[in-house]
């Protein structure tokens, strides 16, 4: 198993599941996409937050990519990280990825690292997950070789797979003192934050909010799924079954909103299985 397979393997059991659908060389491609994606979020995810390594990996990143002769000398950089980074930079030539979509990524990132940002509209979390979703999306779309005309569903399927992530990950990212959700939202239904204080303080409240947060997940996938369309059946089934994996969450979640609490809602290896093979039976 490669480095970039073992990454994503451990960042994600939906995606590496279902992207083993993919037939071999899609599933390399997707792998060294995932890995460079991974290390830059777990530098931010980390407890406490490595700060200073994600700004380490941004620093080589754009060094690498506009000289070759470029050599990483940072404290924390380490052969790992060179070698995810060559291989995402090689993976960026090889299939034409615009830069402003990597950019926006690292950008999305290091909001992350800013621990006081507030997000106080829609406008601005739509921004954020435009750089930490919409873009995984259209690298995917660019590796698959899909139609242009595919980009728009792209991107709506990474913005909705993002916002159940939000919804899911609420007790972890107020560990990590985030909320993706705008003020604007929790002042709809009268919630200070989303601590499990406030929300078991002001239960009708919160299951209101987040009945509302799964809706619009919902409404960004169903849109989504219109696009599938545009894509091959032999890619097809490994991305219906993601997107049915992340509607089961959004399921479990909407029968009852306080299970955020009380673990990390996922699916597991059979259900994804089981359900990658309904999907190619259809």
């Amino acid at each position: 198993m490669s480095v970039h397979t073992e990454i994503f393997k451990k960042a994600s059991k939906t995606y590496y599941y279902s992207n083993i659908f993919f037939p071999p060389k899609i599933q390399i491609k997707i792998s060294r996409l995932y890995s460079f994606v991974r290390i830059a979020d777990d530098y931010v995810d980390s407890v406490p937050q490595n700060k200073q390594a994600f700004l380490e990996l941004r620093s080589n990143y754009n060094g690498l990519l506009n000289d070759k002769s470029y050599q990483m000398s940072f404290v924390n950089s380490n052969q790992l990280d060179f070698e995810i980074i060559q291989s995402f930079i090689n993976l960026i030539n090889e299939e034409g990825f615009d830069l402003k979509w990597v950019e926006a990524f690292l950008d999305s990132m290091e909001l992350d690292t800013n621990p006081d940002f507030i997000y106080q509209t829609m406008t601005q979390t739509k921004k954020y997950i435009y750089g930490s979703a919409s873009v995984i999306g259209l690298f995917v779309a660019k590796i698959l070789n899909l139609d242009e005309a595919s980009y728009k569903g792209a991107t709506l399927l990474g913005d909705a797979f993002q916002y159940i992530n939000f919804i899911r990950d609420i007790a972890e990212d107020v560990v990590l003192n985030r909320c993706y959700f705008p003020k604007t939202e929790l002042e709809k239904f009268d919630l200070l934050n989303l601590t499990k204080e406030e929300c078991y303080e002001k239960p009708e409240n919160f299951k209101r909010f987040m009945e509302a947060q799964v809706y619009t997940y919902s409404k960004w996938q169903l849109k989504a799924e219109e696009y599938f369309k545009y894509i091959p059946k032999k890619y097809r089934i490994a991305i219906a079954t993601a997107s049915d994996m992340y509607a089961w969450t959004g399921l479990e979640i909407s029968r009852d909103p306080f299970l955020v609490f009380q673990k990390k809602v996922k699916p597991r290896k059979r259900r994804i299985f089981l359900t990658a093979l309904k999907n190619l039976l259809r």
